[in-house]
């Protein structure tokens, strides 16, 4: 019994060490995503693989499946091949490397990412001030400019990027905390801070939805917890200190977002060039005769084919939006039809359902579920998985969900 609990323990350290040089192999080198590669490091030390999926594994590997298939199927008319055949490889990587998680410990896995976030949220308080990318090697990471100035990026390639991991960052300090309560409310005010300068609105909805899940399955909403007495207690006094030495905090931070939030309004010479690309996607399906690629979708890339067909212009050609569609389930119906927006969406529903069941004590399904409803509504406003790093950290996020149910129904 205790050479298995060595054993166990083993792997876990083998599988967080190889995540963390998989995210900063993909965020701080060129390497791309081939870097997925580390992460089969954990089955060839063990010698052995075991293809095992529950029920949101499955529907990961169904959707890639039927990526793969449709994908060939359009292989003479793909946008950059090339980049097509590698995401492929990759995805299939990436689906192989999930099946070390049954060998290992999630608590433990977590707890480790959790730290790593801490860590870096340090740094990002250095960055917001010098606004500079320092992490990342050489100091040549692409600097993000908001409507408010720098937005901090740490160790990852894209602001949007950063901001979808210091959400899944909180989520776990929120449901794995600090032993000391002091530590952990510091750990949490630093996170925020942190994806306050990040700046990416979608992560700031997916925060407040993270929190009103998070609140709905409280058993008792009547009962509120002393640290946010605290917190509230040391904000307050912090407000009434800044403001006699004639800083308004408040007034600050509410310019700060606000400016943010509008600036949505203004994308693209006053229309969020977002709204355009789900419109002219829906004028393209069902007013221009391509209801079939509604349907079965035209593989990997299709997105890229259909905005070259249909760019947003604006200023007489002044403004032209070709980059993305910048939402990952219309890019879904373009590359897998709505077959693939279903299997994904299935996903959703099902972390929905799971939540509703989860046992009071299941912090690892709560985490899985509630990160998974989280990353999802980022997804709403970019391409997560264009990324081989968000898509993996969505599918283990799934993988970590089917394990404890597998864990709860023992």
């Amino acid at each position: 019994m205790m050479r298995e609990r060595e054993t166990k323990i083993t792997n876990s350290e083998i599988l967080c060490i190889s995540i963390i040089i998989f995210i900063a192999l993909f965020s701080m080198t060129n390497i791309g995503g081939f870097s997925v590669l580390i992460l089969l490091f954990p089955i060839i030390y063990r010698k052995k693989i075991l293809i095992k999926y529950g029920y949101m594994g499955g529907i990961c590997v169904a959707y890639f499946v039927y990526l793969s298939f449709i994908t060939i199927i359009n292989a003479n008319n793909l946008y950059d091949a090339e980049n097509a055949r590698n995401y492929i490889i990759e995805f299939g990587i990436a689906l192989v490397s999930l099946t070390a998680f049954y060998w290992a410990e999630p608590k433990k896995i977590l707890q480790v990412f959790r730290n790593m976030g801490i860590f870096l949220c340090m740094f990002g308080v250095l960055e917001s001030i010098l606004k500079r990318p320092i992490l990342q090697l050489a100091g040549s990471g692409w600097q993000d400019i908001g409507e408010n100035g720098y937005r901090i990026q740490l160790i990852f390639s894209r602001s949007i990027i950063c901001g979808t991991m210091l959400l899944l960052f909180w989520t776990a300090l929120y449901f794995f905390p600090l032993k000391r309560k002091w530590l952990n409310l510091l750990a949490e005010i630093l996170i925020i801070y942190n994806i306050l300068v990040n700046q990416t609105r979608s992560v700031w909805i997916a925060f407040v939805c993270e929190l009103v899940i998070i609140y709905l399955l409280k058993p008792n909403k009547k009962t509120i917890s002393n640290k946010y007495f605290i917190f509230a207690g040391v904000f307050i006094l912090g407000i009434i200190v800044l403001n006699f030495l004639g800083y308004d905090l408040v007034g600050y931070m509410y310019n700060y977002i606000s400016t943010r939030i509008i600036g949505s309004l203004q994308a693209g010479e006053g229309k969020i060039v977002r709204l355009e690309t789900v419109i002219s996607s829906l004028k393209y399906w069902f007013l221009e005769g391509n209801l079939l690629r509604f349907i079965l979708g035209g593989g990997k890339n299709y997105d890229k084919i259909f905005l070259s067909i249909h760019p947003v212009i604006k200023g007489n050609g002044a403004f032209i939006w070709t980059g993305a569609i910048d939402n990952q389930f219309f890019t879904c119906i373009h590359e897998c039809g709505i077959i693939g927006l279903l299997i994904l969406t299935k996903i959703l529903t099902k972390a929905i359902s799971r939540l509703r069941k989860c046992n009071t004590n299941n912090t690892v399904g709560k985490f899985a579920n509630i990160a998974l409803i989280g990353i999802l509504v980022c997804y709403f406003f970019y391409e997560g998985f264009n990324y081989i790093m968000t898509l993996w950290i969505f599918m283990m996020l799934a993988t970590l969900s089917d394990i404890s149910v597998k864990e709860e129904n023992k």
